[in-house]
């Protein structure tokens, strides 16, 4: 079966579609994410100091799309310009949560998260002195 790379979503009244980011964008959400104290991608960005938030929602809006007539709009341009209209900040948010929901489910959902622990757990105790 192929891995899913994108998902659409309707929110605000509008449709989007959400993909997946890159390698290295993705582990870096993700080691943000793990270091923090909670395992809801909600309140992980609103525990976020402002310049990593905004690397962080960058980093899932480019990946981002508005389908308008069947033709895909990027949300955020590479260099952290607005590639849609009329998008408002709170939809923006919405969209920015999504994204992160959408690129962590994968970790979370196809057990990698179980397996991640256990080879942490064996490397550590596998590297402890004798």
């Amino acid at each position: 079966m192929a891995r899913e790379t994108f998902k659409d979503i309707e929110l605000g009244k509008r449709k989007w579609r959400v993909s997946k980011v890159d390698a290295l964008s993705g582990s870096n959400i993700l080691r943000r994410f793990m270091a923090s104290d909670t395992t809801d991608p909600q309140k992980f960005l609103g525990t976020l100091p402002d310049d990593d938030f905004q690397t962080v929602q960058k980093q899932l809006l480019v990946n981002c799309q508005e389908i308008v007539k069947d033709s895909p709009l990027q949300v955020m341009m590479h260099d952290g310009r607005i590639g849609v209209e009329e998008i408002s900040g709170d939809v923006l948010y919405m969209l920015t949560v999504a994204a992160l929901s959408y690129n962590l489910s994968g970790f979370f959902d196809e057990g990698v998260l179980r397996e991640f622990h256990e080879i942490s757990r064996g490397l550590v105790s596998s590297s402890a002195p004798t």
